[in-house]
């Protein structure tokens, strides 16, 4: 079944806008049945439509927004909030929490839930303009986020707020606390946040140091500059840097995927030159006789072989520091513990080794 030339020329264009196409009209919608029975158009959400082609063609993360702009068309008072404002403010959020749009509602309107769209009671909500959508300010969305998410990945969220810049930890923490009284996750979102670092500079990353707290692992310094031995005016950063209790120092490098895949990342190489960059990156980080542990977010989630991995490296560990971890998260008060061997300030790269 083909499409009437009139309907293929509303979609196109509602797709260069990044956007479902808004159908208002009951009547109108009618004459799209045929469509969506055919399997030729999906509805995602009350109004909004799009071509089946063009949306198996987008991640979660795309979906959501096309969703959202076209919802924002059809009702411009919403505000959407939590995992929607996150995804509007480019937080990361697995696919699974991107598969509905929430929708802030104040106490004395308490609208009603529909298909595709979660309703919240958000009292005294202030919204912000974000790339054309209505959502809630980005502390306030990171308080709503981490507090219904475990460890990881609320720690990945607030990472990145503080790596974008647009916010402090002060700020958020003030938000965390002026928003926290009596609400569900606030103590462990608050607690989540002393552990969060703006250097940190994808998910990945953010759960792997999830993780080695859990675990009780020496948290290593992050991103870290060493300069190409072959050319000192330029430098590598690694992801992490440990200091072991030998004195020596090991390199932590978290492999995602997105880099040989997604083609913005990759800035016009093919995945194979990225590869072979990597391999050079990393013989010539091999000058400074610096063991190199990689690991990706499949190695992350499997907590015993991520603990064997670590310590196969030597990275200092401690089960009584993974006992104390695992008792204050289970605990009512808001404390974290930082288990180190690299002080924090003053920090040296090591000198590199000439044969």
């Amino acid at each position: 079944m083909r499409f009437d030339n009139r309907w293929l020329e509303s979609f196109l264009e509602a797709e260069q806008a990044q956007s479902c196409l808004v159908v208002e009209d009951p009547r109108v919608r009618e004459s799209l049945r045929h469509y969506l029975r055919s399997g030729k158009v999906v509805c995602p959400a009350a109004g909004v439509y799009a071509r089946t082609e063009h949306w198996e063609c987008l991640n979660d993360r795309q979906r959501s927004l096309h969703t959202m702009r076209a919802l924002q068309r059809l009702h411009p008072d919403w505000v959407f909030c939590r995992d929607s404002a996150a995804v509007a403010w480019g937080l990361p959020l697995s696919f699974d929490r991107m598969r509905e749009v929430h929708v802030a509602t104040s106490p004395e309107n308490r609208s009603r839930s529909t298909r595709g769209v979660r309703r919240h009671v958000v009292a005294n909500v202030a919204c912000e303009v974000v790339d054309g959508l209505r959502v809630t300010s980005l502390p306030l969305t990171v308080f709503d986020c981490m507090r219904s998410m475990d460890f990881g990945h609320a720690l990945s969220v607030a990472d990145a707020a503080l790596h974008s810049g647009v916010v402090s930890r002060r700020d958020l923490a003030k938000t965390f606390q002026e928003r926290g009284k009596h609400r569900t996750g606030a103590r462990k979102a608050l607690r989540t946040l002393l552990y969060a670092d703006g250097r940190s500079e994808s998910a990945g990353e953010s759960l792997a140091r999830a993780k080695m707290i859990e675990l009780g692992f020496a948290l290593p310094e992050l991103q870290v500059e060493l300069p190409n031995p072959i050319d000192p005016v330029h430098s590598y950063r690694v992801d992490f840097l440990w200091l072991r209790e030998d004195g020596s120092y090991a390199i932590g490098e978290f492999d995602g995927f997105v880099k040989y895949s997604d083609e913005a990342v990759r800035g016009g190489r093919s995945a194979l030159r990225v590869l072979a960059d990597e391999r050079q990156r990393e013989s010539r980080l091999s000058v400074y006789g610096m063991p190199i542990v990689r690991f990706t977010y499949g190695d992350v989630m499997d907590a015993a072989g991520f603990s064997r991995l670590l310590k196969g490296f030597g990275i200092p560990q401690s089960d009584s520091i993974a006992e104390k971890e695992s008792k204050l998260a289970a605990g009512r008060a808001v404390s974290a513990q930082v288990f180190t061997l690299i002080s924090l300030d003053g920090f040296r790269f090591p000198q590199r080794r000439c044969s």
